[in-house]
């Protein structure tokens, strides 16, 4: 298991238990056993409120570093179960939640490489996520600058069409990286331990993370 570190993301390898062997009762041919695979906790990567704007769910271009992190523990461990969790410390509980959940949905977003999912957030500020306010689609453009790929004639406001266009792109350089590792593996929908619709709120975790785990039959 990495453990991690706050300084750095991350802190060196622990190594995995064994897995034990399963004790099951005896059964007669009109009975049967359940087991339940065991998860096996293997990584953790943490997104700092940093990696985002103030008070949003939209990523910053310094995020890209902890998407490539992520992106190697996936090719090491192939197979493994992920899930994510948001967190953000306001007075307001209810803004906290809310706040999180999107932030979690945004890093899945990515991880999905789907445009959609930061659309919905961007057109449906909530609280304080209000892509518009803090000029996202001018902070996507001088990255994309940056990057010399190709932009729109002008900033595009997150209810105009062409700001979609500038959503997929920003995205897809955040999984791209900086060109010195390979680009983020799209993952599918089944890649999840759950989407998280099962629970009134989302949990209450450090910073916005994603957990690598995988499961012994």
């Amino acid at each position: 298991m990495t453990m991690v570190d706050e300084a750095t993301n991350f802190h060196g390898d622990v190594p995995l238990p064994e897995p034990k062997p399963h004790a099951v009762a005896p059964a007669t041919a009109d009975e049967t056993n359940r087991l339940r695979a065991r998860l096996r906790p293997i990584a953790c990567v943490r997104f700092d409120d940093v990696l985002f704007h103030r008070g949003t769910s939209a990523p910053t271009l310094a995020s890209m570093q902890t998407f490539a992190m992520l992106g190697e523990y996936l090719r090491r461990w192939g197979g493994a179960l992920l899930s994510l969790f948001g967190h953000d410390d306001r007075s307001s509980k209810d803004e906290a939640y809310v706040l999180g959940a999107r932030r979690a949905k945004a890093v899945r977003a990515v991880l999905l490489a789907n445009t959609a999912a930061w659309l919905d957030a961007a057109r449906n500020p909530v609280f304080t996520d209000h892509w518009g306010d803090v000029r996202v689609g001018e902070y996507m453009m001088d990255a994309l600058y940056a990057h010399d790929i190709p932009l729109p004639r002008e900033t595009p406001t997150p209810g105009s069409p062409a700001f979609a266009g500038l959503a997929n792109s920003y995205l897809h350089l955040l999984r791209d990286g900086d060109g010195r590792g390979p680009p983020l593996e799209t993952l599918p929908p089944s890649r999840f331990l759950s989407t998280g619709g099962d629970t009134p709120r989302p949990p209450s975790y450090p910073a916005c993370c994603t957990q690598a785990g995988r499961t012994d039959a």
